[in-house]
């Protein structure tokens, strides 16, 4: 009894070393930024999205779609009119999804340049997706609101 005993203690502490390794949304920081929040149509906004890894360590990554050619594609940025769905849709070729290392305190950024085409307020958000191991990580960004003046 007292041999089971010990047996099941070790399990128990080689289990809870085995999961002080996770990774999880709380170790990742994102921001997104914009150059002016009212415009005229016309006009162009430059949107800087990026994210952090706050964790101490390097984390593996795997991309949420085939369609990544480097670490800083994960970072998507959406532009929508006012009260419209914030649906970030990927379209993926199919096929293996690439690895990343994710550095330990390192600062991921993205820019995106876009022109006011219309008279209808816009909100900007960036959305963060990749695996960690099997776990799909999902990080959206605040949303800032543009307004468009005549």
């Amino acid at each position: 009894m007292k041999r089971l005993f010990i047996f099941f203690m070790s399990l128990m502490f080689v289990m809870c070393l085995a999961g002080c390794d996770n990774v999880n949304k709380d170790d990742f920081e994102s921001f997104i930024n914009v150059n002016k929040t009212n415009v005229k149509v016309g006009e162009t906004i430059k949107i800087t999205a990026s994210i952090k890894n706050n964790s101490n360590k390097s984390i593996k990554i795997k991309a949420n779609h085939t369609d990544v050619q480097k670490i800083e594609d994960i970072i998507m940025i959406g532009v929508f009119t006012e009260f419209e769905n914030h649906d970030f849709i990927v379209n993926s070729k199919g096929g293996t999804l690439k690895s990343f290392k994710f550095k330990k305190n390192t600062l991921l950024e993205k820019e995106l340049e876009y022109k006011v085409t219309s008279l209808n307020n816009l909100e900007i958000e960036a959305q963060f997706c990749f695996y960690i191991k099997n776990e799909l990580i999902i990080i959206k960004s605040d949303i800032i609101n543009i307004i468009v003046e005549n």
